[in-house]
């Protein structure tokens, strides 16, 4: 069992709101002194983890709000490349308990459209725990996803519970690798493959735009010797992913795709991965990315 840290206990007093007196910048160099042990420079940030702490405070453009809204961003997504991309949509409701079980497929996506991670994945409705999921749901619906990392983006989405088609990698896996295009002033620079997810746990390695592995953080044995096959529309997802980048045109941001049997779909749009507190990134490469956001600063 992992140890409980300083950081956990911030953070868990800070998302139920607890901590809401405290400024946004005041917070945040709290937060990221416990979880990366170092002092945040936000008047002077060089790194790419604290340049993305001073865009949550600086960058605030209101369409933000709707592009992580994962509702309302598909009327986006669908006038930027289409709405082939987005996964069919089976149900929006305004709270868990409206859900209709029965009018669902057997495989479905239960997911909030205002955090991270409130996500149900049912591959077989007759097993599913209808109960447990409405009270995990619940549990999502009642706390503003803001306050635990100062992300403003999500601080005033409304809640929303929705249900999209289940997808697969190929009809013989169950997983499904999540590619994540890290996109820096509008361009796709390197793309984050999460394969082999399961719950609390997956590989994470970084691919330039060729497929060669990138040695940019700490890996397991596991995760160094992980082959992950080339999708064959890596170039269409990549160009996908500049074309959402520069309509956004922010500093920097994450599109997340899927290739499902051969098409692409679209996940969501991060403005601020790990929270800009990842401490699986090496130091010099959190110095070279952070060279790669261009703030509006001096």
């Amino acid at each position: 069992m992992r140890r409980i840290t300083a950081y956990d206990l911030f953070s868990y007093f800070g998302a139920r709101g607890l901590l809401n007196w405290i400024p946004d910048n005041e917070y945040l160099k709290i937060q990221y002194y416990l979880k990366l042990h170092r002092k945040l420079h936000l008047d002077t940030p060089k790194t790419m983890n604290e340049k993305l702490q001073w865009l949550k405070i600086h960058d605030r453009n209101p369409v933000y709000s709707e592009l992580v809204d994962k509702y309302k961003v598909r009327s986006h997504i669908e006038k930027i490349v289409g709405k082939e991309v987005l996964l069919p949509l089976l149900g929006v409701w305004d709270k868990p308990e409206d859900i209709c079980f029965k009018k669902l497929p057997n495989q479905f996506v239960l997911k909030s459209n205002h955090d991270s991670g409130g996500v149900v994945l049912c591959k077989d409705k007759t097993s599913l725990d209808f109960r447990a999921v409405i009270k995990k749901l619940n549990r999502k619906m009642h706390r503003n996803y803001y306050w635990g990392n100062r992300e403003w983006p999500y601080k005033n989405v409304q809640r929303l519970v929705l249900a999209e088609e289940y997808i697969q990698d190929n009809y013989e896996e169950s997983t499904l690798t999540d590619y994540k295009f890290y996109c820096f002033n509008g361009k796709p620079d390197f793309v984050l493959a999460c394969v082999d997810r399961k719950p609390g746990y997956a590989n994470f390695i970084f691919f330039d735009r060729n497929w060669n592995k990138m040695n940019y953080n700490f890996q397991t044995d596991e995760e160094e010797k992980r082959i992950v096959p080339k999708p064959i529309n890596l170039e269409i997802m990549f160009e996908m992913a500049e074309k959402i980048a520069k309509y956004v045109n922010s500093p920097f941001l994450r599109v997340d795709l899927y290739n499902s049997q051969g098409k692409v779909y679209f996940g969501e749009i991060t403005f601020y991965p790990h929270s800009g507190m990842d401490g699986t990134i090496k130091t010099e490469i959190d110095n070279m990315l952070g060279e790669k956001i261009k703030l509006p600063i001096v």
